[in-house]
């Protein structure tokens, strides 16, 4: 494959990867480095190994039909569009309000002048603005860069931080402590990420089929430098919260200014103060590269679902209406529903740890309804060990919570 061919087909792998590398890595990552030194670093990767063949299943299907995963959903019965729309309309205004704060808090820390509720309300409506104005071709050029600018500094500041600290005793998490269990479940809910943004990806990947140039290979390519850089990501971020800010007992700030503040210390701790700008740059432009594809993403599952399940032209349904829904919800959400930046995340997260099992489920019945099964024995196999383990997990979470 040519170098160009390659680097025109990048797109809705890398997309995947700007909705994925922002809570779940800049602050659940970093969050269980500081709690539980290298503890997690295990499950971390576990988890990304064990729900690859669920993501996997977006560019294999769209590529096999032609057609977003909603599509293969419809095709499994009644009771399918009605159960995503349920998770979907269910966690939507909550994931949006929490990757947005988690975005204003870097806004409020870096720029001043405004609180982090107030550079949400201003980021919530620059992102519409950017996805009426320029929709799919802005996102696929502006996620080229911008994921492989965070990668870059993170690695150096990971390298600079040193691998050698006194305080990295062995873990002392346990699943049998309440506290540990649930923040693991946060940290697994969206790890990677959570399982509606494989919908968002087959639909991504539909788009890009429109240019006819860009080979089935490529597309796949794409999609496996997206899952795994972000896995690569995942781990470097807990181990740079590990070297940096772990005693055994460390948690990061609540709040979403003192979080940021957090953050970015790290990395100029390590850096030098020179590198700040840099360093800043690099995590608000992820962090606000993942608030614009979350209301993309729920924005076109809001139009397909009411389309299909409707039965309903498109035009009736255009993504700029569903913005309009989607802004002021999840604004509602961040002024009113939540106390913290971390009490938000976690039940976000919890709810998609949740949810989990049955996407995962869904997920598979497609592929397999669509005639585009593995012909390995291994990804089988890692798929139905990945779905027992999440359904495990789910119930053991719900017995120890109300026994």
């Amino acid at each position: 494959m040519r170098i160009q061919t390659f680097i025109r087909s990048l797109g809705p792998g890398l997309i995947y990867a700007g909705a994925a590398v922002g809570v779940s890595h800049l602050v659940q990552s970093t969050r269980a480095g500081a709690m539980y030194g290298l503890g997690l670093l295990g499950f971390v990767i576990l988890a990304n190994v064990l729900k690859y063949p669920f993501f996997e299943v977006a560019p294999r299907f769209t590529l096999k039909t032609g057609k977003n995963l909603l599509h293969g959903y419809q095709s499994l019965g009644k009771f399918a569009l009605p159960l995503f729309a349920f998770v979907t309309f269910s966690t939507l205004f909550i994931v949006v309000a929490a990757v947005t704060i988690v975005t204003g808090g870097l806004a409020a820390f870096l720029f001043g002048t405004f609180t982090a509720q107030a550079w949400s309300v201003i980021l919530l409506i620059s992102c519409s603005g950017l996805l009426v104005l320029g929709r799919y071709t802005a996102l696929d050029q502006l996620m080229k860069w911008l994921v492989i600018c965070l990668t870059l500094c993170t690695l150096i500041a990971l390298v600079l931080s040193g691998t050698t600290a006194p305080t990295l005793s062995p873990s002392t998490f346990s699943f049998l402590e309440p506290t540990d269990l649930v923040f693991f479940i946060a940290l697994i809910g969206w790890m990677p990420a959570p399982f509606d943004i494989s919908v968002w990806n087959s639909m991504w990947i539909e788009e890009k089929k429109k240019d006819r140039s860009i080979s089935n290979r490529a597309i796949l390519t794409d999609f496996h430098v997206g899952y795994w850089g972000t896995t690569l990501l995942a781990a470097l971020f807990l181990l740079l919260g590990a070297f940096t800010l772990y005693s055994g007992s460390a948690e990061l700030p609540a709040s979403a200014t003192g979080f940021a503040q957090t953050l970015i210390g790290i990395y100029t701790d390590s850096l030098g103060q020179g590198a700040f700008y840099l360093i800043a740059t690099a995590a608000f432009t992820t962090m606000f590269s993942t608030t614009l594809t979350v209301l993309d993403g729920f924005s076109r599952v809001a139009v397909s679902l009411t389309t299909l399940s409707l039965n309903v032209s498109p035009g009736m349904n255009r993504q700029r209406h569903w913005l309009l829904l989607i802004v002021p919800g999840s604004l509602a959400i961040l002024f009113y529903g939540m106390s913290s930046m971390r009490q938000l995340i976690d039940f976000a997260t919890t709810i998609s740890f949740l949810t989990a099992p049955v996407l995962a489920a869904m997920n598979l019945l497609t592929l397999r309804k669509a005639d585009a099964w593995w012909k390995s024995k291994l990804p089988p196999f890692i798929a139905y060990a990945g779905l027992l383990a999440l359904t495990l997990f789910a119930v053991y979470y719900l017995i120890s919570k109300f026994t």
